[in-house]
C-alpha cells in the first residue's frame, strides 16, 4: 500500500475505440464501445475486443513502456 506501480493497457486489435478512465464512484479503465454512436451486434456478427494489461511494481520509464508495448504487439 502506498507504493508506486505501473499499468499499461494495450488494445489487441485495430478497432480504434476510445478509452475511458473513471476515478470517482468506482475506479475503472476500458474501451468505450459506444462512445459516440450505438453499437449493434448479432449472433452472426458479434463484437469482439481484447486488451492486454502490463503490470509492474514501481515506476517504469516511458522508453521501457514503449519497448514492452512494441514487444507485446509483435508477440
Amino acid at each position: 500500500q502506498g507504493q508506486e506501480a505501473t499499468l499499461v493497457f494495450l488494445p489487441n486489435d485495430a478497432a480504434g475505440d476510445p478509452w475511458f478512465v473513471r476515478a470517482a464512484g468506482y475506479p475503472g479503465v476500458g474501451l468505450s464501445l459506444a462512445w459516440d454512436r450505438p453499437v449493434s451486434v448479432t449472433r452472426q456478427d458479434p463484437l469482439l475486443r481484447s486488451v492486454t494489461i502490463l503490470v509492474a511494481d514501481g515506476a517504469v520509464p516511458p522508453e521501457t513502456v514503449r519497448t514492452l508495448a512494441a514487444e507485446e504487439r509483435h508477440a
